[in-house]
């Protein structure tokens, strides 16, 4: 094994020895090795895959099929081969009446049997939805709302908050569309009023449901009539795939081997041909699955979900949600530009810009929105907005407070300050200009840094401005034009006090700065190095640019320089009288 990570890691047996000596008793310098490994022998930084399986959090499957007898409703019958033909596309869709349909007294029985629980009803066509809430309005006392590909955007997005209200529609009809890029984990019963032809078809419908956040069992609810076309892809869907009960990844496979087999087997109501076809499509799909998990590639696994490093970020996304101190900052800050907020309870506030009084939030342009702090109520809602600091808006809120002038200087009367004196705070942002393409901000981001100095221009870095101070600050109303002969003596000089105190602190950060980009460089070129030693896909050129970027990030960090962004003059009580009879 020494041998064959020589060979790999292009080192010598006894560097290798150091690395797995250093490895065994620091989890850190193992992670380094293991990354190493990967980065050049594996699928590199080029694809991530993340398997189901080893994600987790997935809700169980419990399927509800139904065999529904045939009757003699010849008509009936016939109604149900035409649907089927037509989702088969070999004939042309008709028009959808239900009135008579077999499905619909168990459609009905259903709803009923699982009230007061949501229900997500899918069927493939616009027709099928509008005959099926004609059917419910007429035949059933529910709260049904509609979601097909000839409403408009708005209206969707409408009728699907309305059935994620907890007072809002139990039901929701949905087309095809329906089943695209919506999350409706809210719910925890999918009821089938038809099946598609397509395994991954079926797969994302019911995606809609049994994806992360669901928090309880996924409900599957499906019924054929007995001899039809229908009750054929029923059984082909669960005996022969287990579509119901467990993801199907080779589905477009087993569609493409047995597909035509099968329409025309369930056209012809089954019989022994159609028995042969379920087991031979079982037995292909246990051999198919089983190929897939051979082929696994663990090296992308492990590049994909790297422990300490994944493990850190989903503790960060957690701790972020779990805590709720900051969960005013956002509507405090919209609240500078005039955009009103009140609380519409279940996690939910409605933010109203009807005084806003800047351009610049295009989320708010069209009215009114209802946002949230709840992630798990986010991702069920795609009407709200997820107040977090990097939602747009609130970061266009940002940009607009920090580009503009409000706050910039201010003055305030601290009683507790001894006699005659005052204190400069100075707040600079560290900045460095550099082209776009050297990305400095990954290294040196804007970075916001404090000086304050007193009169006699000692610094004050642990000074601050008591309780009460701040609080009495919106009640005093100061007139400073008597004292600006004085103020234009005294600050410039405590201003260049702050500058050549904040030095200091630039000079920390540029030094830290460098050290970081000189180890990330040293470390991309050792890779990119190695790699062209076993890959010939990387060529000479692509590590001397790289070279040259270094060069030119070390060159420029250094001529990073602080702007003063804002000030603030905080004077003991007397200090106005005593600059009064200077």
């Amino acid at each position: 094994q020494r041998a064959l990570l020589a060979r790999l890691l292009q080192q010598d047996a006894a560097a290798v020895d150091a690395r797995l000596q250093t490895a065994a008793g620091d989890a850190a310098a193992r992670e380094e090795l293991l990354d190493a490994l990967i980065d050049r022998h594996g699928t590199g930084r080029v694809m991530v895959r993340n398997r189901r399986a080893a994600v987790g959090g997935f809700p169980r499957r419990v399927a509800h099929l139904e065999t529904l007898p045939a009757g003699d409703d010849g008509a009936a019958a016939a109604r149900l081969r035409e649907e089927f033909e037509a989702d088969a596309g070999r004939r042309a869709e008709t028009a959808a009446d239900y009135a008579r349909d077999p499905r619909t007294d168990w459609l009905l029985r259903t709803l009923e049997e699982l009230a007061p629980a949501k229900v997500l009803v899918l069927c493939r066509t616009r027709a099928r939805v509008q005959a099926l809430e004609e059917m419910l309005r007429t035949r059933a006392d529910l709260a049904v709302a509609r979601f097909h590909d000839d409403m408009s955007l708005l209206q969707r997005d409408r009728n699907a908050a309305w059935f994620a209200e907890p007072d809002g529609a139990r039901v929701l009809l949905a087309s095809e569309v329906g089943a695209e890029g919506r999350n409706f984990q809210f719910a925890q019963h999918l009821l089938f009023w038809d099946l598609p032809l397509d395994p991954d078809v079926l797969e994302q419908r019911i995606g809609r449901l049994d994806r992360i956040g669901q928090r309880g069992d996924v409900h599957l609810h499906a019924a054929a009539v007995a001899g039809s076309p229908q009750a054929c892809l029923l059984r082909w869907y669960h005996e022969a795939l287990d579509a119901f009960t467990a993801p199907v990844a080779d589905g477009r496979e087993l569609a493409r081997r047995y597909g035509h087999a099968l329409v025309g087997q369930a056209l012809d109501a089954g019989g022994d041909a159609f028995e042969a076809l379920v087991a031979d499509t079982r037995a292909t799909h246990a051999e198919l699955a089983e190929a897939i998990a051979r082929g696994r590639d663990r090296l992308l696994e492990l590049a994909s979900q790297r422990g300490a490093e994944a493990g850190a970020l989903l503790q960060a996304v957690a701790d972020a949600d779990a805590g709720s101190a900051d969960d005013d900052y956002p509507l405090r800050l919209l609240e500078q530009f005039g955009v009103q907020h009140e609380p519409l309870g279940g996690a939910q506030w409605l933010l109203d810009p009807e005084y806003v009084t800047v351009d610049g939030l295009p989320e708010l342009a069209a009215g009114k929105r209802q946002a949230t702090f709840d992630r798990a109520l986010a991702l069920a809602r795609d009407d709200l907005l997820f107040l977090r600091p990097d939602h747009p808006l609130v970061l266009a809120a940002q940009d607009l407070l920090l580009s503009g002038d409000g706050g910039n200087a201010a003055f305030l009367v601290d009683a507790t300050l001894p006699p005659r004196s005052a204190v400069l705070e100075a707040v600079y942002v560290l900045e460095c200009v550099a082209p776009r393409a050297l990305a400095i901000e990954r290294l040196l981001p804007p970075t916001p840094l404090r000086a304050a100095v007193d009169t006699r221009l000692a610094v004050r870095s642990e000074f601050a401005p008591s309780d009460v101070a701040r609080l009495r600050a919106g009640d005093r109303d100061i007139d400073l034009s008597p004292y600006r002969k004085a103020l234009t003596t005294l600050v410039p000089k405590m201003l260049d006090g702050a500058h050549a105190a904040v030095q200091e602190q630039v000079e920390a950060c540029i030094a830290g700065a460098l050290a970081v980009a000189q180890a990330r460089y040293a470390a991309e070129l050792e890779r990119l190095r190695a790699l062209a030693r076993v890959n010939p896909a990387v060529h000479p050129d692509e590590i001397a640019a790289l070279e040259a970027e270094r060069d030119a990030v070390l060159a420029v960090l250094p001529n990073a320089r602080p702007r003063l962004d804002a000030l603030r003059l905080v004077v003991g009580g007397d200090f106005l009288t005593a600059l009064r009879g200077r």
